[in-house]
């Protein structure tokens, strides 16, 4: 996880829900861990919380009472994102929002995984959901 930030630290900035989560991608990837238990504490804060009505926002990652739902649910996404394009595409995407600022989410989502911020988040929240029962 720390590895990821230190070798994209150059690359620019990205929405943290879009770093975070790849960060905990790429830690978990060979681990042997499934999602699930990576992102076990994920139920309890959407029975608590409810669906979140959109992706994690950074602030949201430095309130104790909510980093769980926002790092579990940062790495829900960038997990079903990889599992509906692929790696290369993900990582296409990241370089993309870092190159351009984190303003340009939504046409980098277009551009490069022909989708946009409304869906991903649609079908997120269909995941977080699923999380919570």
């Amino acid at each position: 996880h720390e590895a990821f930030h230190v070798a994209t630290a150059g690359l620019g900035a990205v929405p943290l829900w879009l770093s975070e989560g790849l960060a905990d991608y790429a830690g978990y990837r060979e681990s042997g861990i499934a999602l699930e238990r990576a992102s076990a504490g994920l139920p309890e804060q959407v029975r608590r919380y409810g669906v979140p009505a959109e992706l994690p926002d950074d602030a949201e990652f430095g309130d104790a009472g909510r980093a769980t739902l926002a790092y579990e649910g940062a790495h829900v996404a960038v997990a079903m994102l990889v599992a509906e394009h692929g790696e290369d595409r993900i990582v296409s995407l990241y370089r993309r929002v870092a190159g351009d600022g984190p303003q340009a989410l939504d046409a980098a989502l277009r551009d490069v995984l022909g989708t946009d911020l409304s869906a991903v988040t649609a079908a997120w929240q269909a995941e977080v959901a699923d999380a919570g029962n």
